[in-house]
């Protein structure tokens, strides 16, 4: 299968998850993320939409122990897809945008560098045993996660693990994936 069609086939299964059963997924994950999380104070965290693994819980948890939490907002530089970071200090520092995101305003002030952050967490349609990430074929985080040094992990449920996934030379591997069953 290629990438698309896995694409599809990892949206397909993680649509199909019902809702109490994903509740417990998304506990199971923030439980892991919480340790994971521990040692960093500065984190790059994707809001949720959708069906994905929910960071709306983490966001707070992660705030309420005094970290600081910068969210992406997607931009066109260049003619390349990228996300600039901005610090927040709640779901009420963004805004509703394209792709049915919530997205922080765009304040200079506020603005994170790549370099500041330690830890980036990251949507994930699609995975497999090696780390390697499906997202959603615009390469917003593509174009980030290559400039990162940072630990890079992504949150996924079991069922979203494909098989015969061939990278491309774009593609960086994650560092972890953390899943409802536990760590990759």
């Amino acid at each position: 299968m290629d990438k698309k069609a896995l694409r599809k086939l990892a949206q397909m299964k993680r649509h199909e998850l019902p809702p109490l059963l994903k509740a417990q997924f998304d506990e199971n994950i923030r439980e892991q993320l919480m340790k994971v999380q521990e040692p960093y104070q500065k984190i790059g965290l994707y809001i949720s939409i959708q069906d994905e693994a929910d960071t709306r819980r983490i966001l707070q948890h992660l705030l309420d122990q005094g970290k600081q939490v910068a969210v992406p907002k997607c931009v066109v530089r260049e003619g390349i897809n990228t996300l600039d970071f901005y610090w927040i200090t709640g779901l009420q520092d963004c805004i509703p945008s394209r792709f049915e995101l919530l997205e922080p305003v765009a304040q200079p002030s506020r603005k994170a560098e790549l370099s500041e952050l330690e830890l980036m967490i990251v949507p994930v349609v699609g995975f497999d045993l090696e780390k390697n990430r499906i997202g959603y074929g615009r390469g917003y985080y593509d174009s980030v996660l290559c400039h990162f040094s940072g630990l890079k992990v992504g949150l996924a449920y079991t069922m979203q693990r494909v098989e015969n996934f061939q990278p491309e030379v774009f593609d960086i591997p994650l560092d972890m994936i953390l899943t409802e069953q536990g760590s990759l």
